[in-house]
């Protein structure tokens, strides 16, 4: 349980970002339920705008990876060539 927790919890390198908020966009240790003063229609608003922004920032930090990586295997091929 503690790996998956870390795991869950930790900063992806490809994403910017923790698995935990891509699938419930809040950090793990925010709040877990809306105040009292607030309705549940904003919060539940205010959530699904913080997921929009966490899945554009994975977006963008994961096809930042893959062209990376593609560039690191074309390298890699060319040199296989010689």
């Amino acid at each position: 349980p503690h790996v998956v927790y870390a795991r869950n919890t930790s900063v992806h390198a490809a994403t910017g970002v923790t698995p935990f908020q891509l699938v419930y966009a809040r950090e793990h240790e925010g709040e877990a339920s809306p105040p009292s003063a607030e309705l549940v229609s904003e919060y539940v608003q205010r959530l699904v705008d913080a997921r929009n922004q966490i899945e554009a920032k994975a977006r963008v930090r994961l096809a930042k990876a893959e062209r990376k990586r593609e560039t690191i295997d074309a390298k890699k091929r060319r040199l296989t060539r010689l």
